[in-house]
């Protein structure tokens, strides 16, 4: 019977390790406000985004006159 409040004793240590768990989460918390500054960045993004593929198609209508130039060649030869 006496060797029974033995066990209790180390039971005690494992609650307290669990302690220090919780401190850690808090220090996330700051770091959930960071990610709203860059929110606002990817809106800004998006509307540069659109601006790209305006000119990208654009560019194909070029290299259209382009192949039909390489077929004047192989005749004169």
């Amino acid at each position: 019977m006496f060797p029974k409040p033995k066990f209790p004793l180390p039971v005690f240590p494992n609650p307290k390790l669990r302690v220090p768990l919780f401190p850690p989460p808090k220090l996330k918390s700051p770091v959930f406000p960071p990610p709203k500054l860059t929110s606002p960045l990817f809106p800004l993004a998006r509307l540069s985004v659109p601006k790209f593929p305006l000119p990208t198609l654009r560019l194909p209508i070029f290299p259209l006159p382009k192949f039909p130039l390489p077929k004047f060649p192989l005749p004169g030869l």
